[in-house]
């Protein structure tokens, strides 16, 4: 009941700009957040691969493959139109609920702003262009499929030309040997990473028994030796709770629990029974690294 009064009240609110109205099916579209089974691929090749078919059969659309775009030539000639053809009753719902389709901008002004900062990074940087071009052509077709509304999809078919998303999933790996190449390195990825979060909801789930892309249940009990599940994997569903040695894994060379090795661990006391004066400080590292995508299906247990 909440959802819809807060909906109907989007729908009396004024345009931040003199565009159409969002029709019903906008608006319905907008608020679903989970794709429907149709839009989703199995990792991020195959979400790419599916949206892509989806956005072939676009009657009037005129599609390039994203390699085929300069970083410029999209922000200018692809991105620029559709900002400022945005309507704004999507943008208030996406922005309500903190979706990822929301706008990381507020205004051209501070797009722009973006731009040119990474622009100049590839400029001196040229090794860095096709990981900045990428984002943005998932960025584009973002917002062409969910910022703007459909006559203005329309409007813009017979002068647009929209990349398909690539295949590729960047990934920041290593180091660079100076600060600078370092520092513009470390940026062009951040905003990559900002424009590739349709992986989270378009790339799962990859079995039929998991409802969404985050955690998997947890694994079936195993009849021959009950509680060796536990070991290879056990996180907050558990129930009873994980104790000290289970979910620490080990060597796997197979998916099933007799392809696993676990871990040597032997519980010398439970917390319960030690004083806390007696009990080690925990240590952590200053700083991790953990690389998470679309084919990531255990993200809390990294």
């Amino acid at each position: 009941a909440m959802y819809s009064q807060r909906l109907l009240i989007l729908l009396a609110l004024p345009c931040w700009a003199e565009h159409t109205a969002a029709s019903v099916a906008d608006l319905r579209r907008a608020a679903v957040r989970v794709p429907r089974a149709a839009y989703r691929g199995d990792g991020f090749a195959e979400m790419s691969n599916v949206l892509n078919a989806h956005l072939r059969r676009v009657n009037g659309l005129t599609t390039r493959p994203c390699s085929n775009f300069t970083a410029e030539e999209l922000q200018e000639k692809v991105l620029l139109p559709m900002f400022e053809l945005a309507n704004s009753e999507l943008l208030t719902i996406y922005a309500l609920h903190s979706d990822n389709r929301q706008r990381l901008h507020s205004n051209l002004q501070d797009l722009r702003a973006e731009w040119a900062r990474i622009n100049g990074h590839i400029e001196t940087f040229p090794v860095l262009h096709d990981v900045h071009r990428d984002g943005l052509c998932h960025e584009a077709v973002m917002w062409f499929v969910h910022h703007l509304s459909e006559d203005r999809r329309q409007q813009l078919l017979d002068s647009l030309s929209l990349p398909l998303l690539p295949m590729k999933r960047h990934a920041l790996s290593g180091a660079s040997a100076d600060e600078a190449s370092e520092a513009a390195r470390l940026e062009v990825h951040s905003s990559y990473e900002s424009k590739v979060s349709c992986q989270q909801c378009h790339s799962g789930p990859v079995w039929s028994s998991w409802t969404n892309a985050t955690l998997p249940p947890p694994l079936p009990v195993d009849k021959e030796h009950p509680g060796r599940e536990r070991l290879r994997s056990c996180d907050y569903q558990n129930n009873p709770p994980c104790g000290p040695c289970e979910g620490l894994g080990g060597p796997r060379w197979g998916d099933s629990l007799d392809k696993f090795l676990p871990v040597s661990c032997t519980v010398v006391a439970e917390a319960a029974d030690v004083p806390e004066s007696q009990r080690p400080k925990p240590s952590f590292p200053a700083l991790g690294q953990a690389s998470i995508d679309g084919d990531t299906r255990s993200p809390l247990e990294v």
